[in-house]
């Protein structure tokens, strides 16, 4: 089901981690299809995308970067990730 309840308070959970860390998010709660959504985040240039969905479990969610890689890790490895990618720029 779209935007439910769990997977609201884990993109919350997500969100405040991600700032908490000074990372830009965009949180995205609105009711569009998936496809319409990866194509506007596309047109806008987001590089990275976490997708709560099907494959997320537990601690883990899929990935998402702009070269079209995707997988799935844990918060702690994308907060990881988008922290090293930062310091690099």
């Amino acid at each position: 089901q779209k935007n439910d309840k769990s997977n609201y308070l884990k993109a919350e959970k997500i969100y405040n981690l991600l700032t908490k860390n000074k990372i830009d998010v965009l949180f995205d709660d609105t009711d569009e299809h998936l496809s319409a959504k990866f194509k506007k985040f596309d047109l806008i240039g987001i590089p990275y995308q976490i997708i709560l969905g099907s494959k997320s479990t537990g601690d883990k969610f899929e990935f998402k970067e702009v070269n079209g890689k995707t997988e799935t890790i844990s918060l702690e490895e994308i907060k990881n990730k988008l922290i090293n990618r930062r310091n690099l720029n």
